[in-house]
């Protein structure tokens, strides 16, 4: 009965280990097989990608040929794509030269207008300075009977009422 046993235990360890090998080699086959399936995944997603990216471009071609054959127009400023960008580039042109030249100019007269704006702010500090005083002028008159002073902003303005 014993030899039996082992000899039947044998033989279990013998395919166990036989299955053991064979799970794990269809394991590696499956993983490698996953692999490429993921990498044709993404093969398939660029293509897909780069034929409407063709695709796209050929229906500019077809509408350009046919505007440059003056069978349709782009826009109705512009014949075709070619006079778009032309003029697009052109507009861009001017305009780096115009802010090159507003750029020059701030540079230029930087230092004189950090000047400008230093005296304004010292007047316009004059001018609270006044006005608050002006006002406290007024409320004491017109605690004694005398004629008030009223003060309202308008539109960014002081407007000054004696009454």
């Amino acid at each position: 009965m014993e030899a039996s046993h082992k000899k039947a235990k044998a033989k279990f360890s013998t395919e166990a280990a036989g299955f053991t090998s064979r799970r794990a080699r269809l394991e590696r086959d499956a993983d490698t097989y996953q692999g490429d399936a993921v990498g044709s995944e993404q093969q398939y997603q660029q293509l897909v990608t780069l034929i409407s990216v063709v695709k796209a471009r050929a229906a500019r071609a077809d509408t350009e040929r046919e505007c440059r054959s003056g069978e349709t127009r782009l826009m109705r400023d512009f014949q075709s794509h070619e006079k778009l960008l032309a003029e697009s580039a052109d507009r861009a042109d001017k305009l780096s030269s115009v802010l090159a030249v507003r750029q020059r100019e701030i540079q230029h007269f930087a230092v004189e207008h950090a000047a400008q704006r230093r005296l304004f702010e010292g007047t316009a500090k004059l001018l609270d300075a006044r006005a608050t005083a002006m006002r406290d002028e007024a409320a004491a008159a017109a605690t004694q009977g005398g004629a008030g002073l009223d003060v309202t902003r308008v539109g960014g303005a002081n407007v000054m009422t004696i009454e």
